[in-house]
C-alpha cells in the first residue's frame, strides 16, 4: 500500500495524514514574554548552581526553572539555602525545592513494599506535616 493510502485511511479515521508542517507560531507567551522555558533537575548544591550559572552565562543560554534539591533542603545549612535562593533570584530562575526525606522515617513501612514504592513519598498526618512545615 502506498502512502497516500495510508494517509487517506488516516483521515478518513479523524486522523490526519501527516503532520502539520505550517503551523502557525503561538501566539501565547510566558508572562516576561518568553515562548519557551528552559528547565534542570537535579541541582543539589549552592556550588552546583553556581556552576550551572557560569556555564549558562558563558554559553548565552537562559535557564528558567530548576527542580532542585530532591534530597531534601533539611540536608543543607541555612548559609547554603540563603546563598541558593538569592542566586537564584539574582539570576531570575523559579526554584522548586524539596524539604527533605519523609517516608523512610515515618512509623508505616508502605515506602519498602512495591505498592508503596509506586504510591511516592507522601506525608501521612496532622504531626508529619507541621514537621515538614517547621523543617
Amino acid at each position: 500500500m502506498d502512502i497516500q493510502k495510508i494517509r487517506s485511511a488516516m483521515e478518513k479515521c479523524g486522523v490526519p495524514g501527516r503532520d502539520l508542517y505550517e503551523l502557525p507560531t503561538s501566539p501565547l507567551r510566558f508572562p516576561d514574554g518568553a515562548n519557551y522555558r528552559m528547565e534542570i533537575s537535579g541541582v543539589e548544591r549552592l556550588s552546583t548552581l553556581e556552576a550551572l550559572v557560569d556555564e549558562m552565562e558563558k554559553r548565552d543560554v537562559p535557564i528558567h526553572r530548576l527542580i532542585s534539591v530532591v534530597m531534601g533542603s533539611t540536608y543543607l545549612d541555612d548559609e547554603e539555602l540563603e546563598g541558593f535562593a538569592k542566586l537564584a533570584k539574582e539570576k531570575k530562575m523559579e526554584v522548586i525545592m524539596t524539604p527533605g526525606p519523609r517516608s523512610g522515617w515515618d512509623v508505616g513501612r508502605q515506602i519498602a513494599t512495591p505498592e508503596g514504592a509506586l504510591s511516592g513519598a507522601r506525608i501521612r498526618g496532622s504531626d508529619n506535616l507541621s514537621y515538614l512545615f517547621a523543617d
